[in-house]
Order: structure tokens, then sequence, then C-alpha cells
């Protein structure tokens, strides 16, 4: 298959909301019932059975090797993670239940139905191979026990990849090296080569993004303490909250769609509920469950009737064309695909009504002593990613300049476009609180860290751990406190 047939193949199995993401099987045995690990296991051999036939190999993979293990397992990892994929999105539930199985067997069953199942491994290869080809890559070799065991790349598997090892060097793509009486296998340049292929293919079917969002949103899901670190890291964001409430021009009585409530900060604490009274109505979305249900816990304390809370993203708003007077976001902006939250933004805001939004802006590290020296083992990871002449070169993150925002808002077609760029208090209080709030949690510089394998990631950010230590008794509390940019930016729709 051609790769812009793959890349357009790969699109239509993500947006049918199917998922080859096996690390949300990590820890998957406290989430998965004994019993349903029998059902996945047997409707995957169930399945393949049923439509893994000689002409279907033939047709897939004409005369390459295949292994008897792949089919069956390629399937069991689709469907768990697909279910847990859902259970994250719609439920925020920490168990799978049978509905969620059932219903990702449902989506597999209809995306085989439509393009046969050497397809499903065809896709299920490529990205387990750019799993593989990735330790190989980042690390230069690794030991074949290691690479077999998947201890350092893919710690959620419990079977060897030695299959996978015979694939790869039969393809040409992987090779043997043996040094000091011990067996390591790299790449050759034939398989860095399609190392590289296969991250541009994913890349532009946006396959690496949505692995990066779904982790959040998974973090997302189970941050039960948000409130509180989220107010001790920013000291000055729920007076950051009201002012831009103030600013955004809501008014009582109003129709006003909240994206990004999270778990009801700006919704209930900073007053958007009671600016639009008795009168007006709330409708506040998130695309994490967990949120959404502690967002419902807090409508139901405070008995605020004028409020429903929906799980939904910005990119696919559930609601009819011209059905809003306002649309308001605080600090979810940078979590989303901004073009096409835009587009629905503006599609559900009745003629005249505006879209205001809060987020924080693009953060030169180097402007701060302390930011600079903590997360330096990231910054290392960008630069031997772009080469040493490239050495202010920043890690990658979600977060954009207030040019590149506004020119979105500009070819959106707003009107009357207004902005301010106030800034942000940051306390670095200690490692924890950092490590878990700003890498785990909200995800700063995911994008980074997720193009190096799960090992090499976790080691960076225990090393950003390690290495906050330090700085918390180099540096004192009010040191550790800092100002980041930030944007509040207002557009209206035409009449």
């Amino acid at each position: 298959m051609a790769n812009e047939d793959i890349t357009r193949v790969l699109v239509d199995f993500l947006q049918r909301g199917l998922v080859i993401s096996p690390w949300l099987m990590m820890n998957s045995e406290s989430r998965f019932d004994v019993d349903l690990f029998t059902l996945v296991d047997r409707i995957a051999s169930d399945t393949v059975d049923l439509n893994w036939t000689e002409e279907e190999k033939i047709e897939a993979f004409g005369a390459f090797p295949l292994s008897e293990r792949v089919p069956k397992t390629a399937v069991y990892e689709i469907i768990a993670s697909t279910a847990l994929s859902i259970a994250h999105y719609k439920f925020g539930d920490f168990e799978i239940y049978h509905e969620q199985i059932m219903e990702a067997v449902g989506l597999l069953n209809q995306f085989i139905a439509d393009y046969g199942f050497g397809t499903v491994l065809m896709l299920y290869g490529l990205v387990t191979s750019f799993e593989n080809a990735q330790v190989l890559h980042y690390y230069g070799k690794v030991s074949e026990k290691t690479f077999n065991l998947g201890s350092w790349h893919r710690p959620w598997v419990d079977y060897s990849l030695s299959d996978e090892l015979f694939w790869g060097m039969f393809s040409g793509n992987y090779q043997i090296e043996i040094h000091d009486s011990t067996r390591y296998v790299s790449l050759t340049n034939r398989g860095k080569q399609v190392y590289l292929e296969n991250i541009r293919t994913l890349d532009e079917c946006g396959y690496l993004t949505r692995r990066v969002r779904q982790l959040q949103i998974h973090n997302f899901t189970f941050y039960q303490n948000y409130s509180e670190v989220a107010n001790e890291f920013w000291p000055n964001m729920m007076q950051l909250r009201k002012n831009f409430l103030a600013w955004s021009g809501v008014q009582p009585g109003m129709r006003v769609l909240e994206l990004g409530c999270a778990n009801g900060l700006f919704t209930f604490d900073a007053g958007l509920a009671d600016l639009v009274g008795e009168k007006g109505q709330v409708v506040a979305i998130d695309p994490s469950m967990g949120m959404v249900y502690r967002a419902n816990k807090r409508k139901e304390e405070r008995n605020a009737d004028g409020v429903t809370i929906v799980q939904a993203a910005a990119e696919h708003l559930p609601f009819e064309s011209d059905s809003f007077d306002a649309v308001v976001a605080f600090n979810s902006l940078h979590f989303m695909d901004l073009t096409q939250a835009l587009r629905e933004v503006m599609r559900v805001i009745r003629p005249e009504g505006f879209f205001a939004t809060a987020h924080p802006l693009k953060f030169n590290m180097a402007e701060n002593k302390l930011v600079q020296e903590w997360m330096e083992p990231i910054t290392k990871l960008a630069k031997s990613r772009v080469g040493d002449n490239a050495k202010n070169q920043a890690p990658i993150d979600y977060q954009k300049s207030p040019e590149e925002i506004l020119d979105e808002f500009v070819n959106a077609g707003y009107l009357h476009i207004e902005q301010t760029l106030p800034k942000a208090a940051n306390f670095f209080k200690d490692p924890e609180t950092v490590v878990n709030h700003v890498i785990r949690g909200v995800g700063w510089m995911q994008e980074e860290l997720s193009m190096v394998p799960w090992k090499a990631r976790e080691d960076i950010i225990n090393d950003v751990f390690e290495l906050g230590k330090t700085l918390c008794e180099k540096y004192s509390p009010e040191e550790r406190i800092f100002l980041s940019p930030m944007q509040t930016i207002k557009g209206m729709k035409s009449r």
C-alpha cells in the first residue's frame, strides 16, 4: 500500500474512534476484570479465525514470513486500548466494562468489513515498528534481550518481540552486532530511512498528535486534586480568571458556552455562572469525563440549575448552529486543534456573538534562569533532535505565539478582534508539584517527550525531578515565582 493510501486509511481508522495506543494498556489489570481479559482474548481468537484467510495473507503480505502470534495480539491490543480510550473519553472511569469492550469490537469489525483484516495488521505493524525503531534510533543499539522483552520501549507487552526482531532483520531494517560477548540490535541505514518515513506518515495522518492528546486527556481524567495544585502553582490565576471574565463582555442573561471547563474553576469560582444569572445559561464542556464528573459534583453542591456540563471536544461541538451568544475558554485553547476549534466555535455563535479566550503563550525558557536550569534534561533532548548547530532550539510544545493565534482568528473570519497580554505568576514550589502538575498533568512539552522511547521519557522526567531537588535548595521561594506570558483575545461573528 502506498504511503498516501496508508495515511488516508489511518486517518479514517482514528476518526472512527479506534486506537493503536498500547501504552493505554499500562497497569490495565487494575481496570479489567479477569473475565473481561478472557473475553477479549476469545474475541481476538475468533476474529483471527474468521478473517485471517490464506487469500487475505497473500493479498496483504505476499510471500513475506508471518508470525502466528501477531494477528491475535494486534486484535487484542486494539480492542483493549480502544475500550480504555472509550472509557476515558466517555466515562472517566477506572473500570472497564463489557459495554466498552463490545463497542470497541463493533468499531473494529466494521473497519475490517470496509478495509480487510490485512489492512488492520498493516496499520498495527506501522505503529509497532515505529515503537521498535524508535528505541533503536534513540539509543543506537539495544541488547537483544532488552529488545525482545520490550522493557525499554513497550513495557506493556507480556510476550517476546523476537518474531518482530526477525521481521526487521528479514526486511533489512535491523541488524545484530556483537560487542563484549553480547548481541545487540541496531538499525541499518535502510532501517533509519524507513523509521524517518514512518514518522512522516504518522505525523501527516495526525497519529502522533492524537497520541499526545490521548495521554493528556488520560492524565486529566485521573487528576483528582487539580484545583488545589493549580491554585498553588498559579497563585494569581484566580484573579486572572476574574479579570478575563470582566474583560470578555459576557453579560447577564446570555447563553454562554465554556470550552475546557475542567472541574469548574472558571464556571463557578471565577463567577461565570453567577454573572449570567438565573435568566442566562452556561453550557460547559470538557473532553475528559473525569473532569466533567468532578464539575458536575460542584454543580450539585451549588444547586446551579442554570449550568449544564457535557463531555465534548471543542473540535466537534454537539450543538446547533447559531445557538450561543458567546463562547469563552480559559486556559484550554492550547489543548485544541486551533483551526478546527475556531471553525466550530464560529458555527455555534449567533450573528454578532463573540468568542473570548485566555491562554498561555509560548514561553522562552532562556528568559528565566530557574526554568532554564530545571528543564535542562528536556532542552538537551531538543538539541540532540535538531543537531548541535541549533543551540537555542526550544523543545516542542503545544503553545503558540500571540501572532500565530491572532492570524488564526483572522483566517477563521472573526471581526473586531481585541487582545491583551497579561502575565501569569508561576510558583515552582517543589519537584513533585512541577513534575506531576506541569509535565505529567497539563502535559507541558509532551510533544518533545513523546518522540523518545518509554524508558527515555521516564528517565528524563525523573532527571527533571531530581534536578528540582537541588534547585529548590539553591533558589529561595521568592526566586521560584516567575511570570509567564498569556494572551486574552476576543473576536466577533459577523451579522
